[in-house]
Parts: structure tokens; C-alpha cells; sequence
């Protein structure tokens, strides 16, 4: 005896197969969007931080080689005046690092750099003990596009120096 036998899908399962997918799109979909946010919100960050380590890197040589460090702070500026070196980081916008090197033969010569609005740097520095001195420099960048609690910008620490140093 021959069967005619057709497989065919009934209507209810075909609903059910249709719903699964329109759930799955929907998961897909938002991971998506939650990326996106993501990558919008730090794309910016790389020239930001990237300048950030620059001027980082930058102190760090300076403040390693050096004999002779004071750290002069003010509302509008922070000079940090080494052995043939002084940066100066003005906090107003625009904000600026003037770097002057001194040479041997009394020269000076002087570098006006344009800094990002949303580069901040934190300097402390601690006494440890009579002839000791910790020098902690922290530089950030707040996020621009990101909005937090109370409307405040979130910040991303990019680079962070600790010198130690001997009094003389």
C-alpha cells in the first residue's frame, strides 16, 4: 500500500518559529546598540589619551634624570621646574603646556603646546621622612560624551607617574 506522505509545517509551528527569531533579532540587536554606545563613548579617547601620554611620558624622562625638583601650584597653573627643564600646565581654557629647556651656554628655548580641554592632570607631592620626597603626577580624560550621575563627565585615568626622589 502506497502513502502519500507530505511533511508540511502547521500554522502553530510556524508561529512559534517566526516568535523564537523575533526574540533572537531582538537580543542581537541590542548587544549591537549596547556596542555601539560603547565605542562612540571611548572612540574619542585615543587622540585625547594618546596626547595625554605624550605629556606624560614627557615629565616622567624629565623627572627621572633630574637632580632638582619643585613643584610650584597656583588656581590658574602648574609649574613643575627641573635641572634644564620647566612645564607649565595651565588649567584655564585654552589649556596650554609651555616646556622650557635651558641650555648650558644660558639659552633658553621655549615650546607652547595647546592641550586638550579634556585632559586633566592631578599633582601631589609627599614628604616621606627628612630627605625624601614622593612626586605623583596623574593625568585623565574625561569622556565627552557619556553623562553620568548628577551630570558629571566620566574620567579615564590614561597615565599615572610616581618619582621618587632624596632631598638635599
Amino acid at each position: 500500500m502506497k502513502t502519500n506522505s507530505k511533511f508540511a509545517f502547521s500554522l502553530v509551528e510556524l508561529v512559534i518559529v517566526i516568535a523564537i527569531f523575533s526574540f533572537l533579532i531582538t537580543i542581537i540587536a541590542q548587544v549591537t546598540a549596547v556596542y555601539q554606545r560603547a565605542k562612540n563613548e571611548w572612540m574619542f579617547l585615543s587622540s585625547d589619551s594618546l596626547e595625554a601620554k605624550e605629556i606624560g611620558i614627557r615629565i616622567e624622562d624629565e623627572l627621572i634624570s633630574s637632580y632638582y625638583v619643585n613643584i610650584v601650584q597656583t588656581q590658574e597653573r602648574d609649574e613643575i621646574h627641573l635641572d634644564k627643564t620647566t612645564f607649565v600646565l595651565y588649567k584655564s581654557k585654552p589649556k596650554q603646556l609651555h616646556e622650557t629647556l635651558r641650555f648650558i651656554r644660558g639659552e633658553t628655548k621655549t615650546r607652547v603646546r595647546k592641550i586638550s580641554d579634556m585632559i586633566y592632570w592631578k599633582i601631589d607631592s609627599v614628604p616621606l621622612f627628612n630627605s625624601y620626597m614622593v612626586y605623583e603626577i596623574a593625568f585623565y580624560v574625561y569622556n565627552r560624551r557619556s553623562v553620568n550621575y548628577q551630570n558629571k563627565l566620566s574620567r579615564k585615568l590614561v597615565y599615572y607617574i610616581v618619582v621618587h626622589k632624596f632631598r638635599r
